[in-house]
């Protein structure tokens, strides 16, 4: 480590310029990181989601979910399966062992799920395989109103919906509230009991006729045309003239037995802001990007689509998690602006004017050293990452002032500044260095923790070791330098042997005394320091100090649901 160290005395140029290069590319990385609420984590499970609608669960549950869980079991480091069965829906759970390549074991069970496809009903939507991320989250809820009624509400929703995904950053816009069209076929049961026909007759001829079907190629000289049959319904005329037989000469459409009507879906979700009947849209940012950029240019682009909007329409953001990034953001460079102060004038006080000015840029610098690590292994700025960096704001001068001081006490020996720097640096190097290893093996196994948790936690020690690691290259390799070039020996005693410098100084024989007892009675100290610490142990054990992980925040919003009873008629 001498070495290292001297290099540095040696060559001030490449000092200044690692530090300007240090503080820009820092602050660099400081502002593009992505800002997240929650770190980005993929847990390790996959979901397999199937539609089949107007089918009640008990159905559900025997036609699909048993078929599709029964595939999956097959799946290998599976650690356990569920499933949700509601009316028209399955939802199969797949709960992957820690530490699996979920990209591949999504791919596995698309497999599994294809090779059972052939068993599951033709009228199911295709199952959808998808995994799930912390951040795939809603960022923001935009709820629209209008007064020219639903209708029109819907279709300034749906105009919001494409054009809202186009915006940069946005993963997909969800609407809530919404009515979707549809087609819908009245029967009359007594028309059907007349012509002797049933609902599962007409359901699958509809099917088979709502089709194209390729039937081959024609040749026409050199040029050659695909043929097909066109079924596909176009309008309600196509779907009411549909032959659901032919006895006698009789031809008995649709039409004869049905009333057809193109009407809208059954209201299965509400929607209301200040008792006003209004329409959410739910904006999800894609994995990776910065969430306060994405949330920003949807604002913006709200300014702008609603220029358009229809008289009596308006739009109103009600949830925004963007909030809670920048809350957090703020806190941290207060506290990080107050750490700075606050070290400044304990330095000030306790060791002068030149050692706090020499001491305390070692936290910003730090600080830029772990974000510089997050910014290289592609890491956002989140909420643990930010608890990270206070956890170790107060530990990153400690090195420092061990170096400073340890080089004033040479300077007061007579020794020149290139002398005091190197002494300094050299008596203390392996004792900073074997400090903040204790620290790292602290912190350290926090990084391998197994699970979800794990994955949270391990952004804690990234940021204590990360920065810690910048303090220690620092004081080794800056500090010595600042001590070469701006400290100055300071007289503790005037000619008559009495302190000066102020009062801090005329302590100094009031603690010599204090000192010269502790060391005659070491037993004694050692005594009471043993029992100042089981008082301590005792205390907490009792329970007279309460414990809890995180502090009590006031909230700014709040959420009650209601389960309704549901009765059988």
């Amino acid at each position: 480590m001498r070495a290292f160290s001297d290099f540095f005395i040696d060559r001030p140029r490449i000092v200044t310029m690692i530090l300007i290069f240090l503080t820009v590319v820092g602050i660099t990385a400081l502002t593009t990181l992505p800002k997240e609420a929650t770190p980005d984590i993929v847990i390790p499970m996959s979901f397999v989601q199937v539609v089949y609608p107007g089918v009640s669960p008990e159905d559900i549950e025997q036609e699909v979910t048993n078929k599709i869980e029964s595939a999956l079991e097959q799946l290998k480091d599976v650690d356990y399966i569920s499933s949700y069965v509601s009316e028209g829906m399955s939802v199969t759970f797949v709960n992957f062992l820690a530490g699996t390549d979920i990209d591949e074991k999504v791919r596995e069970t698309r497999e599994e799920v294809a090779t059972v496809r052939s068993e599951l009903p033709d009228d199911i939507e295709e199952p959808v395989v998808y995994d799930w991320s912390f951040t795939d989250s809603p960022v923001m809820v935009i709820a629209i109103t209008s007064d020219q009624g639903i209708g029109e509400l819907t279709n300034l929703a749906q105009d919001l919906e494409d054009k809202l995904e186009k915006i940069s950053g946005v993963s997909q816009v969800d609407i809530v509230g919404t009515l979707d069209k549809e087609v819908h076929v009245n029967f009359d049961p007594a028309k059907l009991s007349l012509y002797n026909i049933s609902l599962s007759d007409i359901t699958s001829t509809i099917r088979r006729e709502n089709f194209n079907i390729p039937v081959g190629t024609s040749s026409v000289g050199t040029n050659k045309f695909v043929m097909r049959s066109m079924g596909k319904f176009e309008s309600l005329d196509d779907l009411a003239s549909v032959v659901l037989s032919a006895n006698q000469g009789r031809i008995v459409t649709l039409s004869d037995v049905a009333r057809v009507e193109f009407t809208t879906e059954d209201r299965d979700s509400y929607a209301r802001i200040n008792g006003k009947e209004c329409l959410n849209l739910i904006v999800t940012k894609k994995s990776g990007e910065n969430l306060l950029k994405t949330v920003d240019l949807v604002k913006k682009g709200m300014e702008n689509f609603s220029k358009d909007f229809p008289s009596g329409s308006e739009y109103r953001f009600i949830g925004d998690k963007s909030w809670t990034v920048r809350k957090s953001n703020t806190n941290l460079f207060q506290n990080l602006g107050w750490g700075l102060l606050l070290v400044f004038l304990v330095l000030l006080i306790f060791l002068g004017w030149q050692s706090s000015v020499i001491i305390t840029p070692t936290i910003p610098w730090s600080i830029f050293c772990g974000y510089l690590f997050l910014w290289w292994q592609g890491y956002s700025i989140n909420n643990v990452v930010t608890f990270g960096a206070i956890i170790v704001l107060g530990m990153l001068v400690d090195d420092a002032i061990i170096v400073t001081e340890n080089t004033m006490r040479h300077l007061e020996m007579g020794e020149d500044n290139d002398t005091a720097a190197r002494a300094g640096i050299h008596e203390v190097g392996g004792a900073i260095l074997a400090a903040g290893l204790t620290t790292f093996a602290a912190f350290g196994p926090m990084l391998f923790m197994p699970g979800i948790t794990g994955q949270f936690i391990k952004f804690i020690p990234i940021m204590v070791i990360s920065s810690l690691a910048g303090a220690i290259f620092i004081a080794h390799g800056f500090t010595p330098v600042f001590c070469k070039y701006f400290l100055k020996a300071e007289k503790y005693e005037n000619a008559n042997g009495k302190p000066q410098g102020g009062w801090l100084k005329s302590l100094l024989p009031g603690y010599k005394k204090i000192l010269k007892v502790t060391l005659k009675h070491p037993f004694a100290t050692l005594a009471i320091a043993w029992l100042l610490f089981f008082v301590a142990i005792g205390i907490v054990a009792s329970g007279m100090l309460q414990f809890e992980l995180f502090p009590n925040s006031p909230y700014y919003k709040f959420i009650l649901d209601y389960y309704c009873p549901v009765k059988i008629m």
